[in-house]
């Protein structure tokens, strides 16, 4: 399994899992479709490659499944709850962001050129961490990822930065997938 835990995936452009993968992609998170243009999302090797909740924004002539359909659950525009199940308790939102604690770990970015991007994590504390940096190109749709384990700096080398846009987090580990600090994003030029 790629992604595993309770997390939610923002998906602005097209997705393609291709044929012959080292794995099989089961992306066990809840993925929403929230692009603005009509979004096609194509998996080679299904159904051992499949997302497990899908949820859209918009009516489902917004998309193009390859095949169709290619998720385990789905959360219709307009509804809360996945199809043919229960519609869960609503959870409050807080209206406000709370305040970070100063002492909580952090990341920044610190250099940036045209082919690498050094980050620097504050407050790890020897903490188990994965430095992770996700690459988007002008659509939104990721092109890159890499991640670091256990570092307090890190530079990441790709030829896929310019106008591109970066995010860098970081998680506890790539399997429970906790967020130990607020993303930080950029657009690169």
């Amino acid at each position: 399994n790629f992604f595993n835990g309770n997390c939610t995936i923002n998906l602005k452009g097209n997705f393609t899992q291709l044929a012959g993968s080292a794995y099989n992609f089961v992306c066990n998170a809840k993925v929403i479709l929230c692009g603005t243009d009509k979004q096609t999302i194509t998996f080679e090797s299904y159904p051992s490659s499949k997302f497990t909740t899908l949820q859209l924004t918009r009516s489902m002539s917004n998309y193009e499944f390859n095949p169709n359909p290619c998720w385990d659950k789905l959360i219709e525009a307009g509804t809360d709850a996945p199809t043919n199940t229960p519609v869960p308790t609503q959870t409050p939102i807080p209206t406000e962001k709370p305040t970070a604690d100063p002492g909580a770990p952090s990341v920044e970015i610190t250099e940036v050129s045209d082919y690498s991007v050094t980050v620097k994590v504050n407050n790890r504390d020897n903490a188990d961490a994965q430095v992770i940096l996700a690459v988007y190109n002008k659509n939104g749709s990721l092109i890159e990822m890499r991640n670091y384990y256990n570092s307090d700096e890190a530079t990441f080398f790709s030829e896929n930065l310019r106008n591109a846009k970066i995010k860098v987090m970081l998680w506890s580990d790539m399997d429970g997938m906790k967020p130990l600090a607020d993303p930080v994003e950029m657009e690169l030029q």
